[in-house]
């Protein structure tokens, strides 16, 4: 078969689910649809006013999405070219685009600092734009698609309701680009990676920090969990992949982890911050409540290997033992 020819050098290309069809899109200003089986073109291009920086298909692949340096995504019918609504526009090039799941909706984001939301149907906005202060590289729904995870050049992730853009909790805060971001199986955590040379871990509820940073010598170009969420693998570009253990009890319920302190340290602060060392009593005291309170967390915790009332538990019940024998 022949080329697949454009005017100017291809950005990329996909197949379509049956491999029937190949999707390409160019700094020539369009995207063309062609049969794999002899390389003729399906329809007319479909032309943007500049560069196409993505393009894809929705389920049935009746329509495609487009996006470009020409400030919209647009949405065309896939048998023809036609274009369906009118562009979604942007104040700058958009850099990626998606649908929801039942494809009513699509997400947009952009180098005008805003990730939007439009109604696929007649291209009109839901909710305002979600602004950050730089241009945005990312953006994710959740699982049921009711929140909106983005990622920007302004070093921050931040957390919005999809409904009607109300930001949730504090912006996520790194010290340079956050380059991607991600949520845990259940969505209580959020990962970020960034060109701070780190990796983060924050509570989704309030954008606490869990632990410290995972740190790199370079930048982070990315981060997965395990499958039970025990471990996280990171790569950089200092020419390593590495693997963290957290070792935190990253679910253990916050407002008791104050007694946590106490018991692995001995020790108590008051609200002047003075310290001082728990008596044998006071301590045997904290610790019976913690082990109660452990417990009860065990039978629903979530993140097993990073359990750290259950990595100690033999220590603790030789403790009690002990106290019951004398």
């Amino acid at each position: 078969m022949g080329s697949l020819k454009h005017e100017s050098f291809i950005e990329g290309a996909a197949w379509n689910n049956d491999d029937s069809r190949i999707l390409t899109w160019s700094f020539d200003h369009t995207v063309r649809l062609w049969k794999a089986s002899d390389g003729t073109p399906v329809g007319s291009p479909l032309r943007h006013d500049d560069s196409v920086e993505g393009a894809s298909f929705n389920h049935d692949e009746s329509l495609i999405l487009t996006w470009s340096d020409d400030h919209t995504a647009r949405l065309w019918k896939a048998s023809d070219g036609t274009p369906l609504g009118p562009p979604l526009k942007h104040g700058a090039k958009v850099k990626s685009a998606t649908w929801d799941r039942d494809e009513s909706l699509i997400l947009t984001w952009s180098d005008d600092h805003t990730a939007r939301l439009w109604k696929a149907s007649d291209g009109t906005p839901v909710g305002p734009p979600l602004k950050h202060d730089d241009t945005v590289l990312g953006a994710t729904w959740n699982h049921d698609e009711s929140l909106i995870l983005t990622w920007s050049e302004d070093d921050t992730a931040r957390l919005w309701k999809a409904s009607d853009g109300t930001p949730l909790g504090p912006p996520l805060q790194h010290d340079s680009t956050v380059l991607g971001a991600t949520w845990n199986h259940d969505e209580s955590l959020i990962l970020t990676w960034s060109a701070d040379n780190t990796v983060r871990l924050w509570r989704a509820r309030d954008g606490t920090p869990v632990g410290q940073p995972l740190r790199h010598d370079e930048r982070v170009l990315g981060a997965a969990w395990n499958h039970d969420e025990s471990l996280i693998l990171t790569w950089s570009k200092d020419n390593t992949a590495r693997l963290w253990n957290t070792k935190a009890d990253i679910d253990f319920p916050q407002e008791y982890l104050p007694l946590l302190v106490e018991v692995m340290t001995g020790t108590t602060m008051d609200e002047a911050g003075n310290i001082t060392v728990l008596t044998l009593d006071q301590w045997q005291q904290r610790r019976d409540a913690y082990i109660d309170i452990a417990e009860r967390h065990l039978t629903m915790c979530k993140h097993r290997g990073a359990n750290l009332y259950l990595k100690q538990k033999p220590v603790w019940e030789s403790h009690r033992a002990a106290d019951t024998s004398h």
